[in-house]
């Protein structure tokens, strides 16, 4: 895959805490996969907000051109904006 570090970061999520036995998603996720979840047995429930599961993430990548990318995790809200901005 030759994806970047922006759509790594703000892919959409899910989370299953195990107990109680529910996955959350994000609704940006495609509805084939989540139909395709609960056909398995899966039970799905669609989050009221952003899931961040008590994290986000920054990243920086730096490819072999020497061209350096970064996201902040939207998700965190203005605290992911840069000091000053």
């Amino acid at each position: 895959m030759k994806k970047d570090v922006k759509y790594a970061i703000d892919f959409p999520r899910l989370h299953n805490q195990l107990k109680p036995n529910v996955t959350t998603y994000e609704k940006r996720w495609p509805k084939q996969y989540i139909d395709a979840l609960a056909e398995r047995g899966h039970e799905m429930e669609a989050s009221s907000s952003n899931i961040t599961v008590g994290n986000v993430v920054t990243s920086v990548q730096k490819k072999a051109t020497g061209i350096v990318y970064a996201n902040s995790d939207f998700r965190k809200g203005s605290e992911s904006e840069p000091a000053g901005f």
